[in-house]
């Protein structure tokens, strides 16, 4: 997720995952991504999250977009290495991808009335606050989407769709 306010002000960018079970941590990167700080976001973030919640003897599917750090070598082979399994992702089709509206919601929260923030810390508290607020009953709703949302992105020739 990328956390930005227009028109001045601060960015930051932000790794988390849902599933339908709740959300993982966040992890706050610094600087640009790259394929080696993926690597350790998949290594802190998205395994322990995992096992977490799937356990260790359950399959899942990795669900992330064609970002050319999500295609590399390096994080294909990251992946494989442990038994991350992703889903085929057509280019540019956020509109199956849930975490965008997720995201929605959060910027909507974190900027309600104008929100303006002094400092990057301050911006990433209020970041971490609406993220606490992701509840099941969201994420239940989203997942309960998806079919729909394929739907629509197949009658749409993957053009944009309602979602």
């Amino acid at each position: 997720m990328f956390s930005k306010r227009q028109n001045g002000g601060f960015s930051v960018m932000v790794w988390g995952a849902i599933s339908l079970y709740g959300v993982s941590p966040l992890i706050f990167m610094d600087g640009r991504e790259d394929s080696i700080k993926y690597v350790g976001v998949i290594r802190s973030g998205l395994l322990p999250f995992a096992s977490e919640v799937f356990g260790e003897a359950q399959r899942w599917f990795y669900q992330q977009d064609n970002a050319p750090i999500h295609t590399s070598r390096f994080i294909r082979s990251c992946l494989s290495e442990h038994a991350i399994y992703t889903l085929p992702w057509p280019p540019k089709s956020p509109d199956i991808n849930i975490i965008e509206n997720v995201g929605g919601v959060m910027a909507r929260m974190v900027y309600a009335r104008g929100k303006h923030y002094p400092n990057v810390q301050d911006l990433k508290v209020a970041i971490e606050e609406a993220w606490s607020t992701v509840g099941s009953e969201l994420l239940l709703t989203l997942y309960k989407s998806l079919t729909r949302r394929m739907h629509a992105v197949m009658d749409a020739r993957g053009g944009a769709t309602k979602y």
